[in-house]
């Protein structure tokens, strides 16, 4: 059975900017497969939500690597899955979500 997924405001909009900045880089066939590829990652992460690598397990942060530059932030509970951010995987890692 698959979790509910719930965004925060942060991943919300780090997906708004990630795809406005690749519309202006990638074609329209490449940027919906990106979107695809996304989407199908949070499928995966409410269908198996323990998949990703546990970033911090007190507070149940996990992370998932959609593709070498991008990694989704969630955490887990028994009801929901949060999104937190999505993270450029080139950023300094002292930088992400605790």
């Amino acid at each position: 059975m698959a979790n509910e997924i719930k965004w925060s405001k942060k991943a919300n909009k780090n997906l708004h900017k990630i795809t406005s900045y690749l519309e202006e880089y990638l074609s329209e066939k490449s940027l919906i497969e990106f979107i695809d590829s996304v989407f199908e990652c949070i499928d995966q992460i409410s269908a198996f939500p323990e998949i990703g690598v546990i970033e911090n397990k007190k507070t149940k942060l996990r992370s998932y690597l959609i593709n070498k530059h991008l990694r989704l932030f969630y955490r887990t509970s028994k009801s929901n899955i949060v999104l937190i951010a999505f993270i450029d995987t080139r950023t300094n890692p002292k930088k992400y979500p605790k």
